[in-house]
């Protein structure tokens, strides 16, 4: 769940924007160097969202090609 703080909110968005940025960096950096890239969220953790985000990768696996 993405929440918005309400106290230094201009802090938080330049935060998030550089995150953001960093994030997409990275990801560009290792799928070059033919990593694969799933990114996982704290809040994703105890959710179906991570078991959907994992399936494709661990069934790969299973079929030997990650």
């Amino acid at each position: 769940r993405n929440t918005h703080p309400k106290q230094n909110r201009e802090y938080w968005e330049r935060k998030r924007e550089r995150n953001i940025t960093r994030d997409q960096l990275v990801t560009e950096t290792l799928v070059r160097k033919k990593w694969r890239v799933i990114r996982i969220w704290e809040c994703e953790m105890k959710s179906e969202q991570l078991h959907d985000k994992l399936r494709p990768l661990l069934d790969a696996v299973d079929e030997g090609l990650a």
